[in-house]
């Protein structure tokens, strides 16, 4: 949201390890019936960051990892009447980066470069306090390029997507209904591709959501969506929710819905490596959340367990083929069971305040059924999900800035579908710190510092890709902010 009358300028520049820069900002000023912000983003780095190969032990550095990427966002927010707002905005971004090798890889050209135009508009309009209209429509285009000298790659591809969806509200008393009418349009070339190398995807679908109010303690939703995707007539996919208000501290919500999915294009089509012969994912899913929220006296409590369950047919994964590139796949039948655990904890004493923060996560993601006779990925945990991630965080603020670490524990995670060779689990410490300095009444700064892994510990997430030790960043930010009067 863009402040009513109100001027706002920011201006940075941030610093940080293996020649890494970036210049973010923006620009807002707003009257009673329009406003108007500009965002913008410049970055580039070599990361050129050393690490230890397995394969011989030597100190190495990473090479062929150089990036640079500028964005420019704007947007515009109109108020026509009291009860008609226009939003515009307009998104353009372009990367140019080198892939970096693997352990061991002595030579690599890698290169992608990513371009894209996003603009989109919506139109809000309140007939009454009981009806609502809003009409939504955007437009992508995005382009790629793609090259490896090495392999014999020289690729380029495109793609256009418009999006519009008409929404319409009613609420009342007990009540509330939301009926979406929506048309998706895709259109993809990639010279990859035998024939003329261009595909075109067409959604037509409605969505309905109800929401009703039993009582104070019960509240029921339902959703139903059905779509057309091109010939393809999608069966309707319902979801129902039921939130209970246990106490005024305590609520527990149950969710359960069916699933169809169709694949996106990058997975049909991104080159190298699309897949134009994958399923649809179909199947179930349900989960539920147990919240309590609470204040005693200084201290503020906020928690949550959630556990859910899924079982989804033809669930679409991405697999490595060599070294080069990652194919994605339809696996038979996968079943996923999970939950996880969220704690705030925060203590106020006159002018400081001691934050906590907790949260543990546990992912069983098992290949439960196989097409092929034999499969030793049956029974087996999907690669690259760890067991289980704990993050633990502890800050202290006052009015002269903050100080705060963090903790990022991973489980051991397997890296072949028959769970013959994994990667180890990790922990790593981070520290970041903040001071503010308020200059006059319009104009301060924050100058904020960091340091990733400070026990420069030696890790990877990702099979023979090298991840940066001990590192640093340091921004500093500019802040001009002016409430003014409407002239009248």
């Amino acid at each position: 949201a863009i402040d009513t009358n109100t001027l706002e300028v920011k201006a940075g520049m941030a610093r940080a390890s293996f020649s890494n820069y970036s210049i973010p900002g923006s620009v807002s000023i707003s009257g009673e019936k329009i406003g108007f912000r500009l965002k913008w983003l410049s970055q580039s780095g070599v990361n050129d960051h050393p690490y230890t190969d397995p394969n011989d032990l030597k100190q190495k550095r990473q090479f062929n990892a150089e990036a640079k990427l500028f964005g420019l966002q704007n947007d515009f927010i109109i108020k026509l009447t009291n009860k008609t707002e226009l939003n515009i905005k307009n998104w353009i971004q372009k990367s140019d980066r080198n892939i970096p090798g693997f352990f061991g890889q002595t030579l690599n050209a890698r290169n992608q470069i990513d371009e894209f135009y996003r603009n989109s508009i919506s139109l809000k309009h309140t007939l009454n306090n009981n009806i609502k209209f809003q009409f939504k429509s955007a437009l992508f285009r995005e382009f790629l390029w793609y090259k490896d000298s090495l392999a014999g790659f020289d690729e380029q591809s495109q793609s256009t997507a418009s999006f519009n969806e008409f929404d319409f509200i009613f609420s009342k008393s007990k009540i509330e209904l939301l009926v979406r009418g929506l048309y998706h349009h895709n259109w993809a070339f990639s010279e990859g591709y035998t024939g003329n190398g261009a595909w075109v995807q067409n959604k037509i679908g409605l969505m309905t959501f109800i929401k009703y109010k039993i009582n104070r303690s019960f509240h029921a939703t339902l959703n139903l969506r059905k779509e057309l995707i091109n010939t393809i007539n999608v069966p309707v996919v319902p979801s129902a929710s039921l939130l209970i208000f246990i106490n005024k501290f305590l609520r527990l919500n149950m969710n359960f819905s069916s699933v169809y999915r169709y694949p996106t294009f990058n997975e049909l089509y991104w080159n190298p490596g699309g897949n134009i012969n994958l399923l649809p994912e179909t199947g179930y899913k349900g989960d539920f959340d147990l919240i309590f929220n609470k204040i005693y006296k200084r201290i503020k409590i906020e928690s949550s367990f959630s556990a859910y369950w899924s079982r989804i047919k033809n669930m679409v994964q991405w697999q490595p083929r060599g070294l080069l590139f990652v194919v994605p796949v339809n696996l038979l039948m996968v079943q996923n069971i999970g939950s996880e655990f969220h704690l705030n904890l925060e203590y106020k004493l006159n002018k400081h305040n001691f934050l906590i923060s907790y949260s543990n996560s546990y992912t069983r993601s098992t290949n439960i059924k196989s097409a092929f006779a034999g499969d030793n990925s049956v029974g087996k945990q999907l690669i690259y999900i760890p067991f289980y991630q704990n993050r633990l965080g502890i800050t202290y603020m006052n009015r002269a800035g903050f100080i705060s670490t963090q903790i990022i524990n991973n489980s051991f995670s397997y890296i072949t579908a028959d769970n013959s060779s994994f990667i180890k689990g990790f922990n790593v410490l981070n520290f970041s710190a903040g001071m503010p300095i308020s200059i006059s009444k319009s104009l301060s700064t924050n100058i904020n510092f960091g340091i990733n892994n400070l026990l420069n510990v030696n890790y990877i997430t990702k099979a023979n890709l090298p991840m940066p030790g001990r590192n640093y960043r340091i921004q500093l930010l500019i802040e001009f902010k002016n409430k003014f009067k409407p002239k009248k």
